[in-house]
């Protein structure tokens, strides 16, 4: 059932309740392991169907090294599942029938970049997390090109709707050309940041 079929609503009170039950699950008034086990057994291929699902990965992805794991994997297996079925609509017609696709992954990441500055700042570091666990995809998987898109797509949304995480993410890129400064996907992620961000960190 859902919720539109239980009572009618504007879209600030959906807005308002959404950021309630995020504030409730990520602040452990829910049981994290009860959460964490659930979020193993999401239908990876309809999450995006779903996209409150996807804010409350990001928000309780914060709690320690194995949520961000599991909340972080969940996510992006999601948007890998749907770019390799892209890739098969692309080279088939056949696929075109079986696979139909009624949803674009880069309009739902918009979505919730906007949505995190209703949410209390709740999903913001989980968006960030996410940047870079997208950026992280292994240069010779099939869908590395297009996941480093979406990384770099949702790291010019964070940094030019809420300018004070400029400096955050502007920090990891460092540290990862730092480690490694072949990685092209983080130099050309720190170029697509307008300048004036970068005054932002100085100032911050």
């Amino acid at each position: 059932m859902d919720v539109e079929d239980i009572v009618l609503h504007s879209e600030d009170e959906l807005r308002r309740c959404q950021s309630t039950c995020l504030y409730h699950l990520s602040q452990g008034l829910a049981d994290p392991e009860l959460i964490r086990k659930h979020m193993k057994q999401w239908p990876k291929i309809q999450l995006f169907r779903e996209p409150f699902l996807i804010n409350v990965a990001l928000a309780v992805s914060d709690k320690g090294a194995d949520f961000a794991s599991v909340c972080l994997d969940v996510i992006k297996s999601a948007i890998e599942l749907t770019l390799q079925d892209e890739l098969r609509r692309k080279e088939s017609a056949w696929a075109i029938s079986v696979l139909p696709l009624d949803y674009a992954v880069a309009s739902v990441l918009k979505a919730l970049v906007i949505e995190s500055t209703n949410h209390r700042q709740m999903t913001v570091l989980g968006l960030i997390n996410l940047v870079f666990s997208l950026l992280s995809v292994y240069r010779l998987k099939p869908t590395a090109p297009q996941c480093w898109a979406l990384g770099q797509m949702l790291l010019v949304k964070l940094s030019k709707t809420q300018p004070e995480t400029a400096s955050h993410i502007l920090s990891q890129l460092a540290d990862k050309l730092f480690g490694d400064s072949t990685q092209n996907q983080y130099s050309v992620s720190k170029a697509r940041i307008p300048h004036g961000y970068y005054e932002v960190r100085k100032n911050g």
